[in-house]
């Protein structure tokens, strides 16, 4: 039998935490976290489906103990979308002071829910705007920032007011849109916007760095080398980064465009951090050495993380969440997969990584979310998960391992990660 150590830092067997529906709020009973630290095996735990909770209500895990709180329900909420979810790992859903929640229908409608309720408060319009990248201002709790046409836009969602930021459409000759491209991000200040200008067919005419606070351009990359499939900050507001989405090739650069430096070939799915020094990195799969692995964004220097299970299960897809600024040296990874049952220790989960060499591995929820093998797999299917800024919550859309028709009907759900987790985590290790 494979062991691993629990949270008081001695080697622990295997134990699996009874399933209990519970009332949001209600104090779920302590459960011992489960730890790892590379390297070694990772011992493989079967899912175990429980019983799917009516909105409002929560049940713990019967794998790993964290508590799961159903979100939405279309009967309740009367959402227009066949589903609803997270907009995705990047995007913290949660405003300034975690009061407020932002949720994407699956045919982009988009819907307000109060966090301590979790009552439903009504659709967002967006300009009619169904991709406007809405990201939560970072300190006024009733204001989304957000893109339409070649314009930034703030809107206060409590009165439904919206107000120009700035308008880029005389920055570029025949600019019409001005957009990270669904996966970019300001800086976790607000302070800072890299943003695509295209034209009215979406081809790519220059990249900019936009200043809020001074309203001015920071910088420009007016001759663009390919169609970067991606912009976006990071989270210090230090550098620009350039993904490329079928090369597998990105750039960081800083906010004037200098200091170009090509990141490793092979980055996927990726999302940017803070390594426990507060340095600015890039978290990835990296789909050419079959890593979990980060680049420091200013050096340059990779290093990795987690080998990835393929000799088990090549059925595995990640995404990557580092939005936990208040827990710096951490990440949320979310799986996805159509296992039936696990393959490897990977399979269909969610698990917080450190970001270090030889990493503990915190392994906090199952994703209760099957892609059907019998059928064509569903985008919205991913389990894209979110951490919040407070690393208290982690956020996804999950079909509750539903087969056939009920495969696409998605709620959304949040895990309550416990308050002193991080101390925890350590002390089960010895750190």
């Amino acid at each position: 039998m494979q062991r691993w150590a629990g949270v008081c830092g001695a080697v622990c067997l295997c134990l699996f935490v009874g399933c209990s529906a519970i009332v949001v709020g209600q104090p779920s009973p302590v459960a011992p976290l489960i730890v790892w630290q590379a390297p070694g095996p990772i011992p493989v735990l079967e899912f175990q489906t429980p019983p799917r909770p009516a909105k409002g209500a929560a049940v713990d895990d019967p794998v790993y103990g964290t508590q799961i709180v159903c979100v939405t329900a279309r009967d309740t909420d009367s959402y227009a979308s066949p589903a609803i979810m997270n907009e995705y790992a990047r995007a913290d859903p949660e405003n300034a002071d975690g009061t407020l929640a932002l949720l994407r229908g699956t045919e982009g409608d988009w819907h307000l829910y109060e966090v301590g309720s979790l009552q439903h408060l009504g659709v967002v319009d967006f300009r009619g705007h169904p991709d406007p990248e809405p990201r939560w201002h970072e300190t006024d709790p009733n204001v989304v920032t957000f893109v339409e046409g070649a314009a930034l836009w703030d809107c206060n969602v409590r009165t439904g007011a919206v107000t120009l930021v700035r308008d880029f459409s005389a920055e570029a000759p025949g600019c019409f849109f001005a957009r990270t491209r669904f996966e970019g991000e300001p800086s976790r200040d607000g302070r800072y916007f890299c943003l695509r200008l295209e034209d009215e067919n979406y081809n790519l005419l220059q990249i900019i760095c936009y200043d809020r606070e001074t309203d001015t351009i920071e910088g420009r990359l007016g001759e663009v080398n390919g169609d970067w499939d991606w912009v976006s900050m990071d989270l210090s507001g230090t550098h620009c980064i350039l993904g490329s989405g079928d090369t597998t090739d990105a750039v960081s650069c800083y906010r004037d465009f200098s200091h170009q430096l090509q990141l490793p070939h092979g980055i996927g799915h990726a999302d940017v951090a803070l390594d426990a020094d507060g340095r600015d990195v890039l978290v990835y799969q990296n789909a050419a050495t079959d890593f979990i692995a980060m680049v420091d964004l200013e050096t340059g220097v990779e290093t990795n993380l987690l080998p990835i299970p393929f000799a088990d299960n090549t059925d595995i897809g990640l995404h990557f969440s580092g939005n936990c600024v208040s827990r710096p040296g951490w990440v949320l990874v979310s799986t996805y997969g159509g296992q039936l049952s696990a393959k490897s220790w990977m399979d269909q989960c969610l698990f917080v990584l450190q970001l270090r060499a030889d990493p503990i591995v915190w392994r906090v929820a199952q994703t209760f979310c099957l892609q059907d093998p019998d059928l064509d797999p569903d985008y919205f299917g991913e389990a894209f998960a979110a951490i919040n800024g407070a690393a208290t919550r982690v956020w996804w859309g999950a079909n509750w391992n539903a087969r056939g028709a009920n495969n696409t009907r998605y709620e959304t759900y949040y895990a309550k990660l416990p308050p002193d987790w991080e101390p925890r985590v350590l002390a089960a290790v010895g750190q």
